[in-house]
């Protein structure tokens, strides 16, 4: 495996830069943050939580249905203790730029404040203010609030806050507040992480009530009716057993929950993360988001999976670009639109990130952008992402749609680490009807350089098919999993012709030949060219070397189509059939012509 660099940190927020935004109008917007350590999604669905289903639900605001999003696929920092995620859901950064690796704090990055300090720099005139339960994470990362106060979670912080937070609502002034509850976090380790242990799920309620204090406080406020309150509610990890370190599922999955007046409905098709509370509290006031920010804004805009449609890449964050590269594989954050069992898989690489990964001058797509993905530490790392094609059932159970899969793979010098990608067909319960898929790039494929290279598949989407699982497989032999994969893409078309003319082989717009003319405006030329060839991985390749029926090889069914719609043609192909193979200087010119009228995705 390539020597990696060892894990630095260096000063991320002194200064901020922005990324420029369209702004949104302040105006009477209000935001509250709450934080609840340790609090697994299905254990919160479990509970007794009148106060925060009221949110959503559409009941707290007045609304007649849903007023907000709960996504219960939200995922925490890949080290899955509250240090890393305290640090997150306080500054925006991933735990690599804010430094809060342990519990401890001893390696947070100097000048790192909390997203009150862009907030504030925005506006000055807003009136903010942070309520903590951790002295060490209170201290450890300043604040750009008007206020900030601590109550220590040992000392009955959680109450304690809350009747602080109930008086700022009651202040008119208030325009933002942050708070973070920790009691939730302490039964888990006594009882369990799991919704089906009492003490966990009472202390849930428990810290349910104390957040209803703080609601009905703000809907008493004299404004209320004209204030545009977002609530967002999230977690610094899920749980498994009475702990949580470890970066399992259960253990990185935390709810999300976005709610307001103002806030959308659909689910995000990016998985939510710590770092997008931030984000998404400077968005809704309409101040820019600091450059070194790593989140998104969630919640505020519909961003859910746009519906299957012809002629589109149907894969969500293929080319790995969603979110910030790393530039080592033991950085595990969640790659955004995947499902990633981990611990230790499928990671998100720069391509600036040395230590042996690739880079942009090495072997790989033309149009690359800043990241690619990577094995990351096990033997053998998977992640999938489904994607919903049941609106075209029609189409795919009348036998009309093909499939063309693409993607650039590869590894790292002479090595055997390798990645597959494949597409299984799913029924409408979700079993398995068929698979196609790409083979792995090898060393000796890649010339035993460090790179990636193309590979295409296309073919017949089955009937029945309802969804469609995309499927990364990164494997090596040892060490560090250097099985790379970049601009996943699957689209789907109508089966046939890429331009849609039948029979016309060479794909000039015209079915016309003798076979006396070039391939490049002569059918039956084209067609005797690519005689009994097969194996071609993209249906315009195909289709150009005479496989009308997209069945891999160019044969006797072929020749019936060509012949029904043109006997003359058919007459034509079987005599010239008879004369000696082409030329390799024709067979050049062939080529030359597939290449320049259908622009391939691994061009």
């Amino acid at each position: 495996m390539p020597r990696r660099l060892s894990a630095t940190f260096t000063c991320a927020v002194v200064v901020f830069s922005f990324a420029a935004i369209t702004p949104i109008l302040a105006g009477e917007r209000k935001v509250l943050t709450i934080a609840i350590d340790g609090l697994r999604p299905d254990a919160l669905i479990a509970a007794n939580a009148p106060n925060i289903d009221s949110l959503v639900d559409g009941t707290f605001f007045g609304a007649s249905g849903p007023s907000g999003i709960f996504a219960t696929y939200a995922q925490a920092e890949h080290l899955t203790f509250s240090g890393p995620g305290w640090g997150a859901y306080l500054t925006g950064l991933h735990v690599d730029r804010h430094g809060a690796d342990t519990n401890e704090f001893e390696n947070v990055v100097p000048g790192t404040t909390d997203w009150f300090t862009p907030l504030e720099a925005f506006d000055p005139s807003l009136n903010t203010h942070r309520a903590l339960t951790w002295q060490i994470a209170h201290d450890s990362f300043p604040s750009g609030a008007d206020s900030s106060i601590n109550f220590e979670f040992t000392a009955n912080g959680d109450q304690l806050m809350a009747n602080h937070v109930v008086g700022l609502m009651q202040n008119p002034a208030t325009d933002a507040v942050m708070t973070f509850f920790a009691d939730v976090d302490d039964a888990g380790h006594t009882c369990g992480f799991d919704p089906g242990a009492a003490c966990y799920l009472a202390e849930i309620a428990n810290t349910d009530a104390q957040i209803g204090q703080i609601m009905n406080a703000m809907k008493s406020r004299p404004n209320f009716a004209n204030e545009d309150w977002l609530v967002i509610i999230t977690s610094d990890h899920g749980g498994l057993g009475t702990g949580h370190r470890g970066g399992l599922p259960p253990q990185r999955t935390i709810p999300f929950i976005v709610a307001g007046p103002l806030a959308t409905t659909i689910l995000p098709q990016a998985h939510p993360r710590l770092v997008d509370v931030a984000a998404t509290v400077l968005e809704y006031f309409g101040a820019p988001i600091p450059k070194v920010y790593d989140g998104h804004a969630i919640g505020l805009a519909p961003a859910g999976p746009a519906p299957a449609a012809l002629g589109r890449n149907l894969v969500f964050n293929g080319d790995a670009e969603y979110g910030r590269g790393f530039n080592q594989n033991s950085i595990q954050q969640y790659a955004a639109g995947w499902d990633d069992p981990g611990p230790g898989g499928v990671n998100t690489i720069s391509y600036l990130a040395g230590g042996g990964f690739p880079s942009q001058l090495d072997p790989g797509p033309p149009d690359r952008g800043a990241n690619f993905f990577s094995g990351g530490l096990n033997q053998q790392s998977s992640m999938s992402q489904r994607i919903d094609v049941s609106n075209l059932a029609r189409q795919i159970d009348g036998g009309s749609l093909m499939f063309e899969l693409s993607a650039w793979l590869g590894g790292y010098l002479n090595q055997s680490d390798s990645a597959t990608v494949t597409a299984r067909s799913l029924n409408a319960a979700g079993v398995e009807i068929a698979a196609m898929g790409l083979t792995a790039v090898t060393a000796a494929d890649r010339g035993n350089a460090t790179g990636l290279l193309c590979r295409e598949d296309f073919g017949r989407l089955p009937p029945l098919t309802r969804f469609i699982d995309i499927v990364i497989t990164a494997s090596s032999a040892f060490g560090e999993n250097d099985g790379y994969v970049d601009n996943i893409s699957l689209e789907l078309a109508p089966f046939g012709p890429p331009n849609g003319i039948v029979g016309d082989v060479n794909q000039d717009g015209v079915v016309a030949g003798n076979g006396q003319g070039p391939a490049t405006t002569d059918d039956v030329t084209a067609f005797r060219l690519g005689w009994l060839t097969s194996g071609h991985s993209t249906a315009s390749a195909a289709y150009m070397h005479g496989d009308l029926n997209l069945d891999r090889i160019t044969d006797l069914g072929d020749w019936v189509i060509l012949n029904r719609l043109n006997p003359a043609m058919g007459r034509a192909i079987l005599a010239s059939l008879s004369v000696p193979e082409p030329s390799g200087l024709v067979m050049l010119i062939l080529a030359a012509a597939v290449v320049s009228t259908r622009p391939r995705r691994c061009a």
